[in-house]
């Protein structure tokens, strides 16, 4: 991928945070590459505990007959977690486009946990002649600098000249 035109996703199931990849003056002048920040993308609903967010904070147990055994109570929760992931992988995916297309993108590089990279593989819908790359990693909670470091470092992204 040829760095200059790369947007960069950084998500997982709370936050996406978007980044074009651009030239700033480094040590001694040089131009040296930085991650400026186009989007940052927040899923309240992921940000909430069970408690905050349904009426029950953990799933109930219900009895056959007064004297037989409990069996738990299956209330979907992991079915709504995954639609709320789904929703906010299209809605990413939705703004990623935007800034691909407003910063002349050839290519995308999507860092992401492997649970939610799935739904944006899903939900992704790249224009053509954009390249997209994707990688299972969690990198949200670190910095533009150390991110960047750690996707030059591996390889994903080329260093700039």
């Amino acid at each position: 991928m040829n760095a200059k035109r790369t947007c960069v996703v950084l998500a997982d199931a709370a936050r996406a945070r978007i980044f074009t990849v651009e030239r700033k003056p480094g040590q001694g002048g040089r131009p040296a590459p930085a991650l400026e920040e186009r989007r940052d993308l927040i899923n309240p609903e992921r940000r909430l505990r069970d408690s905050e967010k349904l009426s029950d904070s953990r799933p109930g147990s219900r009895q056959a007959t007064p004297a037989g055994p409990a069996h738990t109570v299956d209330d979907r929760r992991d079915a709504r977690t995954d639609e709320v992931d789904r929703k906010f992988a299209v809605e990413v995916a939705r703004e990623v486009g935007v800034v691909a297309r407003e910063q002349d993108a050839g290519g995308i590089l999507v860092v992401a946990p492997p649970r939610l990279l799935g739904k944006l593989r899903k939900a992704w819908m790249p224009a053509s002649g954009v390249e997209v790359l994707y990688v299972g990693l969690e990198l949200t909670s670190n910095t533009p600098a150390e991110a960047l470091t750690r996707l030059t470092r591996a390889g994903y992204l080329e260093e700039l000249a």
